[in-house]
């Protein structure tokens, strides 16, 4: 079960897309619809991956994988996004918590 909020990581691509809830999820065309790749995965508040290369009924389901980021992982995956959309003294993000980290990416787009 995904804890929302959560972020889209594209595979090979720094920039993350913020996901708040299941309802914006459903609502969202392009995070259901679209075919994702084999490295895409989506990271809830909890530092759970899910694959989302998982096509079912004409979209996509995430689906939990046994890996989860260790909290210093999820926050050098923020500092990159960070980086790449512009925020300053990215090497300085520091988080208490998984979902502080997830909740930075809205704060910043």
């Amino acid at each position: 079960m995904i804890t929302w909020p959560a972020v889209i990581k594209y595979e090979g691509d720094d920039e993350l897309s913020f996901m708040h809830s299941q309802a914006e999820w459903d609502q969202d065309a392009d995070s259901h619809l679209l075919s994702f790749a084999e490295g895409d995965v989506l990271i809830d508040s909890e530092g759970c991956l899910f694959n989302l290369n998982n096509a079912y009924d004409n979209g996509n389901t995430p689906l939990q994988s046994q890996e989860t980021l260790s909290l210093s992982a999820l926050t050098e995956v923020v500092r990159k996004h960070a980086s790449v959309v512009g925020q300053c003294c990215s090497s300085k993000i520091a988080f208490i918590t998984y979902r502080d980290a997830i909740q930075s990416i809205k704060d910043v787009e």
